[in-house]
């Protein structure tokens, strides 16, 4: 049985930067599938990046090595008019 690796992603944030995409494009219609899928790309990329360092930073440090503090972004959040 194969393990389901799919990263769950807020739906609306994917809606938003595909909109951020289309206005980038000059909002030229006809790209809108192109647009949903690296919306959803690059919000799967951007949450396993997270849950990653999230990981790496539970991690004890190496003997003899100082623990680091990495700095996390957050997602891109849409704006409510």
């Amino acid at each position: 049985m194969q393990k389901n690796t799919e990263i769950p992603i807020d739906r609306t944030a994917v809606a938003a930067r595909a909109y951020e995409l289309f206005c980038a494009r000059g909002c030229q219609p006809g790209h809108d599938l192109d647009d949903w899928l690296r919306a959803e790309a690059e919000l799967r990329h951007a949450t396993s990046v997270e849950k990653a360092v999230e990981k790496i930073s539970q991690l004890p440090p190496p003997a003899g090595m100082e623990p680091i503090r990495l700095k996390r972004r957050r997602a891109p959040t849409t704006r409510k008019a």
